[in-house]
């Protein structure tokens, strides 16, 4: 922004005064222009509207209930954020709970296969066996 307005103002032509003699009566009127230039300037740059206290009173309760309707939302906001957050806290506990019940549930069932592989292993050996035996 700053180089913006650096720029701008190496855009902007400058006027170099060089000192020229000039006759008082005209070294006068530049001055008096001059004034009458820079007061006006002055008038229009620091010119204020004319307020009375029954806007400046408007504008308070205005300003007081922009700030009113601001804190509410901003209470609202902050309710409902840390709803949300309560509620994806939940979501996450349950998941973490859900997940540790099935890797419980998933050792389990190795177990259980491990356990019957080696029953059946058990029985396919006491059918080849039994039937050597019985003829």
């Amino acid at each position: 922004m700053l180089r913006n307005i650096e720029q701008s103002r190496n855009k902007v032509p400058r006027k170099t005064t060089t000192p020229q003699l000039k006759s008082e009566h005209e070294s006068e009127e530049d001055q008096q222009s001059s004034f009458l230039m820079s007061t006006s300037d002055n008038q229009l740059l620091n010119r204020t509207p004319l307020s009375t206290k029954d806007e400046d009173s408007k504008m308070e309760q205005r300003s007081g209930e922009k700030d009113e309707t601001y804190w509410e939302r901003r209470r609202k906001n902050n309710e409902a954020a840390k709803r949300s957050r309560d509620s994806r806290r939940q979501k996450e506990n349950e998941i973490a709970v859900r997940a540790s019940y099935l890797e419980q549930e998933n050792i389990q069932l190795k177990m259980e296969l491990v356990q019957l592989r080696t029953e059946l292993g058990s029985i396919r050996d006491q059918i080849t066996i039994r039937p050597l035996t019985a003829n």
